[in-house]
């Protein structure tokens, strides 16, 4: 099991596209296929946005903007790595 959930929904506050993602877990639509399929992409998606986070804070910090390109592929490196099991 995954350290982190990979799907959380706040329901006091949520979006129509969360609804319906949540639909897919009703006992009348449960299809366990698309449940683990949601649940990577939701995963990967999840990853790639912190990966591209984390490189613009380090961009930011060493004073680079994201319009230069960089020689380093380290959040490429990572996104790799993320996605081996």
């Amino acid at each position: 099991m995954d350290e982190q959930p990979f799907f959380e929904i706040n329901l006091t506050d949520f979006k129509e596209e969360e609804i319906e993602k949540l639909k897919k877990f009703h006992k009348s639509c449960f299809n366990l296929e698309n449940i683990r399929s949601t649940a990577s992409e939701l995963k990967y998606i999840s990853e790639l946005k912190n990966l591209i986070h984390n490189e613009h804070t380090v961009r930011t910090q060493m004073g680079h903007s994201l319009n230069k390109p960089q020689k380093s592929n380290l959040w490429m490196q990572q996104f790799q790595r993320s996605w081996d099991y």
